[in-house]
């Protein structure tokens, strides 16, 4: 319970800027009413909550991103939740360093840095489905990085370097936030 109550007061005090962040708020909220169900990875309608962590260099100007080995793109660590992460944050946190080896990440703010929905394709491990995800600021002392987990590899990059070619739209709009909130 103490989960969802945690993502309930992110949720209600993410300031949305575009109509379609407000449509994401509304559709996460009716999302959580279904409980213990919304953290379920194996919860496919419409889907489930996971977390994510977009991460700021020590030196204030890159972003941290990993290749993803199934989708093929440089995008933010993240992942599924899991029964023993205590909030959302905590699991943002943990899929961080699962997926870059990187020590003591700390968050840049309380709230949500942003939000998304994607679709996800049917494979071998479930239906197609959509992953509510919800992406936290964190900085970090070292540049030291290690892939793992679901990384193929991982990497700094400059906040104006990453672009549709390698990631997608839904990570420059929230790098673009990071860049923001670096200045």
């Amino acid at each position: 319970m103490m989960r969802e109550a945690h993502l309930a007061e992110l949720l209600d005090s993410y300031a949305p800027h575009t109509d379609d962040e407000r449509r994401a708020i509304a559709r996460m909220q009716r999302l959580l009413e279904t409980g213990a169900a919304a953290f379920d990875r194996h919860s496919y309608v419409p889907g489930h909550f996971t977390a994510s962590a977009l991460v700021r260099s020590p030196r204030g100007d890159e972003v941290l991103l990993i290749h993803h080995s199934k989708l093929g793109l440089w995008l933010q660590p993240g992942g599924h939740i899991e029964e023993s992460d205590g909030n959302v944050l905590a699991a943002a946190r943990r899929e961080l360093i699962e997926e870059s080896g990187v020590v003591e990440p700390r968050p840049l703010q309380s709230g949500l840095l942003d939000i998304d929905i994607h679709h996800i394709p049917e494979s071998k491990r479930g239906p197609t489905h959509e992953h509510f995800d919800l992406r936290f600021a964190f900085e970090v002392p070292e540049r030291e990085l290690r892939a793992g987990s679901d990384a193929t590899a991982a990497r700094w990059s400059r906040f104006e370097d990453v672009t549709p070619l390698d990631s997608d739209l839904s990570v420059l709009r929230a790098v673009a936030k990071l860049a923001r909130l670096s200045r």
